[in-house]
């Protein structure tokens, strides 16, 4: 039998029933009481000044253009390489740098 069939059965058969027997044991529990009694008063957010650059006008074009710009430069750099066929193997070491790279830029994204 192939492996990924023998997973698929074991998914649908032991996923799906345990699924479906938490869903119905989560709607027939008693509900949660909360041991702190909170108060209905709305409080206002304080409002935050960012700096330019943090501004959306800034970021969203940034972060979508660092990562394309990265990979354009990676995909350069292998073609160049194979059309010029000298140094084949610093290809792989430059995938790696430029990936490598490429996961910082994406990390920074998204924190900012």
């Amino acid at each position: 039998m192939s492996e990924i069939l023998l997973i698929s059965i074991l998914y649908l058969f032991i996923n799906g029933p345990t699924t479906v027997l938490g869903t119905y044991l989560g709607f027939k529990s008693p509900k949660m009481v909360s041991p702190v009694k909170t108060s209905r008063i709305d409080s206002l957010a304080p409002k935050v000044v960012l700096p330019f650059w943090l501004s959306p006008c800034i970021t969203v074009p940034i972060c979508g253009l660092l990562p394309t710009l990265v990979i354009s430069i990676e995909f350069d750099q292998i073609l160049s390489g194979v059309q010029g066929s000298q140094y084949i193997y610093m290809i792989f070491w430059f995938a790696y740098l430029t990936s490598l790279i490429f996961l910082i830029v994406v990390v920074e994204c998204a924190i900012i």
